[in-house]
Order: C-alpha cells, then structure tokens, then sequence
C-alpha cells in the first residue's frame, strides 16, 4: 500500500505545487495517512485529510521562486500562467522535470504548443482587459438621449472585436502596425453598420477588408476602446490621448499635480474642448505634459463613445416635441494636431500615417505591458534594455506580435525572478 500512495501523493502534489514533492514531503503525507489508519479514520478520511493539507499548503496557495534564474519547473509555472492563467500541464512538467524546458529551442516549442491550445483565450482575454482597458466595458452606457442607437449587441461585439483581432495577429504574427493601420476590421453585422461595411451578415465575428478611405481599423479606433476611453455622454482628447501614449505607445504619462483642476467639458457645446485645454495649459507645467499626448486625442476626437465617425458633436436638442430627435448636431471636431516630435498631422489618417511609421516603438510599448502581465512586476526602466532587445530581434519579422511573445519568453528578464 505504502508504494502506491507515494506514487499518489507524488503525482497530485506535483500537479498542485507545480513542481516534484522532495522526498520527505512525499514520505510525511504517507506516514500521516497511515497514522489516520491507526487511529481507525477510514480509507477515504484518511487520503481527504492528505489532500486537503496538500490545497492548503502556501506550495499551492501562492507562487514563490528564488531571485535567479529560473529552474525549469519556475519558468513552466511563468510560461503556464503567461499563457494559460493556469498550472502547467503533465506534458510541460515532465519537460521541466528532464530538464530540457530551460534549451531555447524547446521552450520556443512549448510556448507555441501553449499559444496553439485553446485555453490561451484566457491569455488573449485578460492581457487584453489589462493592456487596453477593456474591463471597463461595462462602466457606461452611452447617454439614450444623445445615443439612442447604442445596445447590449454593439457592446458584446465591440469586445468580440478586439479579441478576435489580437487573437487573429497572434496566430498569424501580423506586424504590431496593424495595431493602428491595419486595413482590416474583425467585424459582424452589428459592427459593420457602425463601420459603414456591406454585404457583412450574421453575429459571428470575421476578417473584412476595409475600403482605402476608411477612418476606422486597429485598436486605435475600434467601438471597443472608444467606450473605454470616454465616458457615456463625453469624449476627452486628455484621456485619450494617455491611453494612446501609454497602452500603445507604452510611454507612462504621470498623473496631474494635485493642485490643477480638472477640465470639465461644455456641455451646451458653446465651447470647444480644444478652446478649454488651451486656456488649461496656458500655465507652463501644463502646456509641456499636455504637448505629450494632447494631439493624439484630438485626432481621436473624430469618432464619439460608441465608435461612430463624426465631424460634428452630438449636443441635445433644445426644441421639444414628438417626433424630434432628441439631439443634434453641435460644434465641428477639430481633429489636427502636431506631434511630440513635432510633426504636423491632419485627423485620423495623418495619426494613423504618423503611428504606423514607428513600428518599434509600437513594438516596444506592447512588450512593455507584456513583460508587467507575465512577470506580475511593473516594468521600469532597468527593464527598458531588455525591451529594446526584444523589439530589435522581431525587426526580422516586421514586428510580429507572435515574434514578440517568443522574444519575451527567450528574455533573460523572463526567465529570471
């Protein structure tokens, strides 16, 4: 009996501690089962307590390693819960286990057999709602006054959207200038009306070409982060253009010092937020943090909280009666701007032209957030030669978003606690 229950407690403790139980773990829990035994506790009381003290251990209960260099069944238990939000499977322990996880052939081998498998979803869902702020989907509903053609559809499809997308240049290691210059949509029904596509039916999500004017195409513009980026009635270039600086750019914007009033918009639409930030930023230490990221928003302007294209601002209408629409159209959007770096663009295919011109920094802000989701440790500077050298090696690839998980996992700073 007592060889079959160290192979028991041996098998389950490695699945639950990620890692093979030593020799006396494996010898204490047989001894304790058998102990239970001699106090006449029944078979399945005995090996229920075993268990039990197994799922309370701090083994299970938590992830530790030591400052280093990963040992293979460390870097199982990084690459497992990177990809999988899960504990490594028996054939990634057993590779950890002959100790050939740590040869960079195999774990490239093993992080596609991860990306390949469909629980990465729950790679491609989560980084997502972290990276791109896609948790906040459900924080606000679009004003029904000023939207009225806003629904719970639009809103999972939104979501739909931006999964599919990634989930689409992952597997096919499409180039991150996609993110913002694609010339494609993962669209349905319900998001083709809101992106002016035709012959596009049924609710499933699917590639479709974009027409070579289109506005729309990217995480830069999709319903999805648009909505997470405004509020239900309001869009602000401010907030926008941190989140373009910051998720896609992966540039940290600090926060406000706690002296300066916020900008509160107009919201009879009598003055333009553009007029309002300029009087804001007339002090100097606003007008240089605003220069950073003001002008991304202000391209972004040209589409409101649920995505739609506009040239004018929704406003409520101030005449009354049945059968008149409850909103109408306000100021003009002005969408021009001028980058950080100084050059000047025009609206969203000037932003777009601008953006997709720099693929390594794209690259290098994607890997950024990559490397705070994998590792559970904000990136910092220190980390910032390491980034360099990822986004250096995917050059080969033109960027591709597969290329840059593979060069994050390969990192030193990856493999190392």
């Amino acid at each position: 009996m007592e060889s079959v229950l160290r192979k028991s407690f041996a098998r389950i403790g490695a699945r639950l501690y990620r890692r093979d139980l030593a020799k006396w773990e494996v010898e204490r829990h047989v001894k304790n089962f058998m102990d239970s035994l001699y106090r006449r506790e029944t078979l399945q009381k005995a090996y229920i307590n075993e268990v039990t003290m197994l799922l309370t251990s701090p083994d299970f209960l938590s992830i530790s390693a030591k400052p280093g260099p990963l040992d293979g069944f460390g870097l199982a238990t990084r690459l497992s819960y990177f990809l999988w939000n899960s504990t490594p499977d028996a054939e990634l322990l057993e590779t950890a286990r002959s100790g050939m996880l740590t040869d960079p052939k195999v774990l490239q081998e093993q992080t596609d057999r991860l990306l390949n498998d469909p629980k990465s979803d729950r790679f491609v869902e989560d980084f997502l709602d972290q990276w791109l702020g896609l948790w906040g989907i459900e924080n606000t509903t679009p004003d029904k006054d000023l939207y009225p053609e806003y629904d719970d559809e639009l809103k999972i499809s939104s979501a739909m959207e931006t999964q599919e997308a990634f989930r689409h240049m992952l597997d096919k290691n499409i180039s991150v200038k996609d993110f913002v210059a694609p010339g494609w949509v993962m669209a349905n029904s319900r998001l083709a009306k809101v992106y002016g596509l035709e012959g596009v039916e049924g609710f499933g999500i699917r590639r479709v070409k974009l027409p070579a004017d289109s506005p729309y195409g990217g995480f830069l513009t999709q319903a999805a982060t648009m909505k997470v980026t405004a509020n239900g009635t309001l869009t602000s270039p401010v907030k926008r253009g941190v989140w373009v600086s910051d998720r896609l750019l992966g540039i940290p914007i600090p926060a406000p010092p706690a002296n300066i009033s916020a900008v509160d918009p107009d919201t009879r639409g009598a003055q333009t937020l553009r007029e309002q930030l300029a009087l804001h930023s007339q002090e100097g230490s606003c007008q240089a943090c605003h220069a950073r990221f003001d002008p991304y928003g202000f391209a972004l302007e040209s589409f409101d909280v649920m995505g739609n294209f506009r040239t004018n601002y929704r406003v409520a209408n101030p005449k009354k009666g049945k059968g008149i629409p409850k909103w109408t159209e306000g100021l003009a959007v002005d969408c021009s701007g001028v980058a950080p770096n100084g050059d000047e663009f025009e609206g969203i295919h000037g932003l777009r032209k601008l953006l997709a011109g720099d693929p390594a920094q794209l690259a290098r802000g994607v890997v950024r957030h990559l490397l705070t989701y994998s590792t559970g440790e904000p990136a910092s500077p220190i980390d910032q030669p390491a980034i360099d050298a990822i986004t250096k090696t995917a050059a080969k690839d033109n960027y591709g978003l597969r290329s840059l998980v593979h060069g994050l996992v390969q990192s030193e700073v990856f493999r190392h606690k």
